[in-house]
Formats: C-alpha cells, sequence, structure tokens
C-alpha cells in the first residue's frame, strides 16, 4: 500500500473520531477560477460527502484578495497561475488533473489553420494573413501562454497591430468579444463546451502538446485536515472516476493525471 492511501485512511479514521455528528458539521470551500471548475467540484461533492460527511462548495476567484480574506480552504487552479499569486502560503501543492486549450475561429477563417495541430504554425499563418485576433483573457494564465507564442513566431502583439484586439474579462468576455468580430481565440476547452450559443465559432488548432495545462489542488492551511483529505481524495479511485466521468455538455473537458488513481490504490 502507498502513502497516499495511507494518508487518506488516516485522515478518515481521524474523522472517524469525531463521530457522526462531528463529521457531518464539517464543510470546506474550495476556490475556482472558472465555471467549468465549479461546475467538477459541484459533480464531485455529493461522493466525496457520502465518504467523508464533509460538505463542499466552491467560491470563485478572480483577484489575489479573494485567497487572502481566509474564507477559502483550497484551490484548484492551473498550474501555469500559481507561481504568480504572491499571496499564496507556504502550502502543500498537489497535481490532479489536465485539461488543454483549443484555437477557435470562424469557418470562413483567413489564415486557412483548420486541423493543424502545431499551434506555432498557425499563429505564423495567422500573422501572416492578417487574420482578426482577440487576445486571450489573463485569468486562467492564457494570456502569458499566448504572448509567448507570438514571441516564438516572431510576432510582436504590443505593438499597435491593426489585426490584433485587446481584449479584457474572462474567458468568457474573450470568446463573446471573438464572436461578434468573426475573430481567431484561444481559450480553454471548457469554455468552448460551456458556450450554449458558439456563434459560429469552431475547434480550428488543437492536441499541440504546448496546449495542455495542468491543474493542481493546492491546501492553503496544512492543519485542515478535511481540505487534506479533499486533496487526497481527488487522487483516489472515486476521484479519479468522477473526474473522468465529468462531462460539459456531452464533452470530456478534463482528465485524472496518468496514474494517480494507481498511486491512490497501489
Amino acid at each position: 500500500m502507498r502513502f497516499g492511501k495511507l494518508l487518506l485512511a488516516g485522515a478518515l479514521a481521524s474523522l472517524a473520531l469525531l463521530g457522526p455528528a462531528g463529521a457531518q458539521d464539517l464543510s470546506l470551500k474550495v476556490g475556482t477560477p472558472s465555471d467549468a471548475v465549479a461546475a467538477l467540484v459541484r459533480s464531485l461533492a455529493p461522493a466525496f460527502r457520502k465518504e467523508t460527511g464533509i460538505a463542499v462548495t466552491t467560491s470563485r476567484i478572480e483577484t489575489e484578495d479573494d485567497i487572502s480574506t481566509g474564507e477559502l480552504d483550497t484551490l484548484l487552479v492551473p498550474e501555469r497561475i500559481v507561481a504568480r499569486i504572491d499571496s499564496l502560503p507556504s502550502s502543500q501543492t498537489e497535481p490532479v488533473f489536465v485539461t488543454d486549450s483549443v484555437l477557435l475561429g470562424t469557418r470562413g477563417e483567413r489564415a486557412r489553420v483548420r486541423g493543424l495541430r502545431d499551434i506555432e504554425k498557425a499563429f505564423r499563418w495567422i500573422a501572416g494573413a492578417r487574420g482578426t485576433f482577440v487576445s486571450s483573457s489573463p485569468s486562467l494564465g492564457l494570456r502569458a501562454l499566448e504572448v509567448s507564442l507570438w514571441d516564438r513566431v516572431g510576432v510582436d502583439v504590443r505593438t499597435r497591430l491593426t489585426w490584433y484586439v485587446e481584449a479584457s474579462g474572462d474567458e468568457k468576455d474573450v470568446f463573446n468579444r471573438a464572436s461578434q468580430l468573426g475573430a481567431y481565440v484561444l481559450v480553454e476547452r471548457a469554455t468552448f463546451a460551456a458556450a450554449h450559443d458558439r456563434r459560429g465559432l469552431d475547434i480550428l488548432v488543437a492536441d499541440d502538446p504546448i496546449l495542455q495545462s495542468t491543474y493542481v489542488s493546492i491546501l492553503l492551511d496544512p492543519k485542515n485536515e478535511s481540505a487534506r483529505l479533499w486533496q487526497e481524495w481527488l487522487k483516489s479511485p472515486a476521484g479519479t472516476a468522477g473526474i473522468t466521468q465529468f462531462r460539459i455538455n456531452g464533452i470530456e473537458v478534463f482528465r485524472p493525471l496518468e496514474g494517480s488513481a494507481e498511486r491512490a490504490s497501489g
């Protein structure tokens, strides 16, 4: 038996000492950066409560101030934004699942990038064709990734390019802006899946490893046993099964990290 399962069993044993009434009173709040991740947590919460007696709620985080209030117990966020959140205390971070981003555009897109799996080539062709492009949202860290991709193909989007549109807001906002303009935009797959009205936007480029991202669970207080149990449960067979089965409008958007269930059960 490996350490992950021992830790999970130990935490459950500690909670059992509280008795049924004590366990039922326990709850924790998970900070999430998007509606899609919040929906995932809400879908996992009933199974976790059934196993542990701990209720789970979510709270949307948009700024560092949302983290520093002390009301959150854990975070579930893209690994790429962790380093730039200065307010995070010394905490335990565990990778939980992966997702990816996709390049969207219209059927009549100028650069003819549909079907490519090389995002750098797609960006190069878009720049060459001067296809209207809407900047990514910084809310999930995609803005930094997008700018780095432009840098790699030798395009400085910080200058006043006529075909490049600076947009603000979260992923839903930039998605809507791109749909209004018939433009290209880079968003997480979950954002596309959650859109009930895609307004003519399709996935044009996907499956480049550069676009894959890992989400991590961050334990804000190492002494919080309920939060630690949640973090371990996410990697257990029950947690990974829940992540695997989760869909947004029938589309798979999150995948447990390979081997996470085996680490917890082996």
